[in-house]
């Protein structure tokens, strides 16, 4: 599928020469998921909060996975957690990723300050901000510098119609490619194109005066896209999506990583919104995490029929969790600590519960350092953080991408500016063999 052609693309050595590069698939869910509902404490000090926040006669209670009720939770095994019903896909069955031992849940991640303002904390995430003001460029856009892809048009893709700000930047930026079948096309009913003269022809000729160039931020992001254009033409024919949802652009992916092996595409971003649950969270959720579960398993199952399985680590996160408490809308309202999806195939553990520092997600003890810290916050039901989110991406850029330690730990480091990154202690990757 156009891999001979991938092969002669500018700046790229022969195929032959190279490893199939892993890939990183970052889901941002924008809205504040409720994380409590994914990691449901099932028993111990952790339910019997859980039950008093969110009681029975409540709208958004999950019945124990031990109970006969029809919407009761799903077991992850003997971790003391159950999963919201929803995520059958992910977890119920012997192929499924959760089984397979390829899929993590990660609780009580949250950014590096509590802020319950849906921007201003997507902004410090999405900048790899080590405080209350951001940065000025995005942390994926800082890591792909680093790795000396700055050049590489097809390295950050974000299969959205807009560019996240995790990957803008001065140096390297993404680009959007919202179907790569259709990408550098222009038509639409009334208009047919001469195929003669293509998108990236047109983008060069409108940038073809000595006044244009890669210092003009207008010139140099219509340079990345007609070099993405190039290179996705190169890569052969792409299938269609099959369906304008997560689960079609994910599976269309999984065939443009198995196509562009030989090492330009690195990181693909998608926004899913609609978690903001202040009201009417039962149903919310329930369609959500279907489709967020239905998606990540057409992917899986994808994956693994090409073959790239091994190539590619999925983070899903949220700009913070929600609170224990359900609100007099049968809803929830803005939290701190959520909880993090991670599938890889190399894992360190499936229920990831303990941070740093002896700080754990709902441990059964009443007067753990856990519930001290809710109390601490005034309100007694937001969720502390237990592990900063950039460990969790650090981890990914360090183990599987291959940032070096320095540029993800201290003061001086580039995507990780200020941050104490644990590179051994890891929490979610092992190292692969």
């Amino acid at each position: 599928m156009g891999l001979a052609a991938a092969a002669t693309l500018p700046g790229l050595t022969a195929k032959a020469a190279l490893e199939p590069a892993p890939v990183f698939i970052l889901i941002f869910l924008r809205g504040g998921m409720d994380g409590l509902s994914l990691m449901v404490p099932n028993g111990g000090e952790g339910r019997a909060r859980y039950d008093l926040w969110r009681p029975p006669t409540g709208t958004i209670h999950i019945p124990l996975s031990s109970s006969g009720a029809s919407n009761r939770g799903i077991a992850l095994g003997g971790s003391g957690f159950d999963t919201h019903p929803a995520m059958a896909p992910l977890v119920e069955g012997t192929a499924s990723p959760f089984a397979q031992g390829h899929l993590a849940f990660v609780g009580g991640v949250a950014g590096p300050v509590e802020n319950r303002s849906h921007f201003q904390q997507m902004d410090l995430i999405e900048t790899g901000s080590n405080g209350a003001v951001p940065l000025s460029s995005g942390y994926l856009s800082r890591a792909l510098e680093v790795l000396g892809l700055e050049e590489e048009p097809l390295a950050g893709v974000a299969m959205d119609p807009l560019v996240p700000l995790s990957l803008r930047g001065t140096a390297a930026q993404g680009v959007s490619v919202v179907d790569f079948d259709g990408f550098g096309a222009l038509s639409n009913g009334n208009f047919a194109n001469d195929p003669l003269w293509r998108t990236n022809e047109r983008l060069a000729a409108l940038n073809s005066t000595t006044t244009c160039n890669t210092a003009n931020p207008t010139c140099a992001a219509s340079g990345l896209a007609v070099d993405a254009i190039d290179q996705v033409h190169a890569l052969g024919a792409i299938s269609p999506l099959a369906s304008d949802s997560l689960g079609g652009s994910l599976r269309q992916l999984a065939e443009v990583i198995e196509a562009a092996d030989a090492g330009q595409l690195r990181i693909c971003t998608f926004d899913v919104g609609g978690w903001d649950t202040h009201t009417a969270q039962a149903p919310t959720l329930d369609s959500l995490l279907g489709y967020l579960a239905g998606s990540l398993r057409e992917f899986y199952d994808e994956a693994a029929t090409r073959g790239i399985l091994d190539r590619v680590t999925v983070v899903c996160h949220s700009e913070f969790g929600r609170r224990g408490d359900e609100n007099g809308t049968s809803g929830t309202d803005h939290g701190y600590g959520g909880t993090a999806l991670v599938m890889d195939t190399h894992l360190r553990d499936s229920v990831v519960t303990q941070g740093y520092g002896g700080a754990r997600y709902f441990p059964n003890a009443a007067g753990a350092s856990f519930y001290a810290d809710m109390a601490a916050d005034g309100v007694g039901d937001v969720l502390p953080k237990v592990l900063d989110v950039r460990q969790v991406l650090g981890e990914v850029l360090r183990h599987r991408l291959g940032v070096p330690n320095a540029e993800l730990d201290g003061a001086t480091a580039t995507v990780f500016p200020g941050f104490d990154f644990r590179p051994v202690a890891r929490r979610v990757l092992d190292v692969l063999p």
